[in-house]
């Protein structure tokens, strides 16, 4: 029985033991199933195959999309773009095959630097910012940029920056990966170098206004405000903005001076007379009198020395003046009759005039006034006290003689008086008055009778119907 076994086991292994050996290479496997790798860098994919004791076949190489990354026939991988391949690996029968994903990464900005860390600018001026990426082989080189503050300094999307206003701030630039650089930049003001004013020489009238101008050198100086004075404030003011204004007669320097630079520009002023008035516009005198006239600057009312005085008819009237140091002139009534008084400025251009009446009734020179006190009318029947105020605003005496309250319906006198001692003189600018109680008196007349240079003159008033009250300036009442 042990013989037969011991036969059988040798010839299976005769049998098994002679068996031809299988040399098909079953398998290939690229090393990693996904590779992650920047562009431009290159790698190199190693392929194993089983049974691993037998030669390698011949391997071909492809991408599944040749934009992103390039297989070459020793399995080297080259990154081109960003992106995501396959790229596969086949025995040259296409019977085996491997694949491995390919990721192509960017190649990130590790630093940008400006050309210069520090800009200097004078506002409004342009400057364009450079900058380097590193490395140089940076995918994406896009860049944003931006200002701290705006007000100082813009910057637009090529890196150009203008200043805007006076001070510092900083500009930025910034990669796609946030890696930034930044650039201090100052702006200063344009300072002027010298300016001229619209005018060398003005002339103006007293109370007259012009305002100067400064024009700045360069034109867009930063700050442009002048500080202005006058050489002379009673001849000429100047006021922050320019404007000048004529005072007095003369003549005086406008000085401009910048703040930023002091650079200055002048202009002489010349103030002429703007015109003149006097004291009278009308005036009437007594034939044989005498009256003092004024001249006066129109604009300020103060006293003007110069004036050549003339009258049109010296027959009438003449007129001396009192001095060059004085403002006033002496006029003289000859005749009865009407001439005209001027005031000439001493240039000869400014003037001004008084009609001039010359009369020889001087009851044209008193003033009558009525003076009542709880006064009833009834129809025109007047109930109670009544006076009549007299003014001489002559410059001649007069001399009063009589005086007569009348009834204005039936002509009767009803009270009069021819009392010296209260009647009497009356001095130039003198006042009195005359009145009495009346009792149921229509419309009273008073009638007053003086007389001056000789003559004998009457002059009357009636009271009215309307209201009258007694001045504060009449201390007394005088009863006939």
């Amino acid at each position: 029985m042990k013989r037969i076994i011991s036969i059988t086991f040798i010839v299976l292994l005769v049998v098994f033991g002679c068996k031809k050996e299988d040399l098909t290479i079953k398998e290939i496997s690229i090393s990693t199933k996904e590779q992650t790798i920047k562009i431009g860098e290159k790698i190199k994919l190693e392929v194993t195959h089983t049974p691993n004791h037998l030669p390698a076949p011949i391997y071909v190489w492809r991408t599944a999309d040749s934009n992103i990354a390039k297989a070459y026939a020793d399995g080297t991988i080259e990154a081109l773009n960003v992106g995501e391949t396959v790229i596969s690996v086949s025995t040259k029968d296409n019977l085996l095959k491997s694949e491995c994903i390919i990721k192509v990464l960017p190649i990130d900005a590790s630093e940008i630097k400006f050309n210069t860390n520090e800009l200097e600018l004078f506002i409004e001026e342009e400057n364009t910012l450079t900058y380097t990426i590193f490395p140089d082989n940076t995918t994406y080189k896009n860049v944003t940029w931006s200002s701290e503050n705006e007000d100082i300094a813009t910057v637009d999307k090529n890196g150009k920056v203008k200043a805007i206003g006076i001070g510092e701030t900083k500009i930025i630039v910034k990669t796609e990966n946030s890696i930034s650089a930044s650039c201090n930049v100052k702006v200063n003001p344009i300072v002027s170098t010298a300016i001229k004013l619209n005018k060398n020489t003005l002339t103006l009238e007293m109370s007259d206004k012009e305002t100067l101008n400064a024009i700045f050198t360069p034109y867009n100086t930063t700050n442009k405000k002048i500080i202005w004075s006058s050489s002379d404030n009673s001849i000429a003011t100047v006021s922050e903005s320019g404007e000048v204004t004529g005072i007095n007669e003369g003549e005086c320097v406008i000085l401009a001076i910048t703040e930023d630079s002091g650079v200055k520009a002048e202009c002489t002023v010349n103030i002429k007379l703007k015109g003149l008035i006097l004291s009278k516009f009308t005036h009437k005198m007594l034939i044989n009198d005498s009256d003092i006239i004024s001249v006066f600057y129109s604009t300020n009312n103060k006293p003007y020395n110069n004036a050549i005085w003339t009258s049109s008819n010296p027959n009438i009237a003449t007129i001396t003046s009192n001095g060059t140091s004085s403002n006033t002139a002496t006029i003289v009534s000859k005749s009865v009759g009407t001439t005209t008084i001027k005031a000439i400025s001493a240039d000869g251009v400014k003037q001004t005039a008084c009609q001039l009446n010359v009369t020889d009734d001087i009851r044209e020179f008193i003033n009558l006034e009525i003076i009542t006190s709880g006064n009833t009318i009834i129809n025109g029947f007047v109930i109670g006290d009544a006076y009549s105020k007299i003014s001489n605003n002559s410059k001649q005496t007069i001399l009063l003689t009589a005086f007569y309250i009348i009834d204005g319906y039936s002509g009767n006198i009803v009270a009069m008086s021819t009392d010296s001692s209260k009647l009497g003189t009356l001095l130039p600018g003198a006042t009195t008055n005359l009145g009495t109680k009346l009792n149921s008196v229509y419309y009273p007349i008073f009638r007053w009778i003086f007389t001056w240079n000789n003559k004998s003159y009457q002059i009357e008033h009636q009271y009215e119907k309307k209201s009258y009250f007694t001045p504060k300036s009449v201390k007394k009442l005088n009863k006939i």
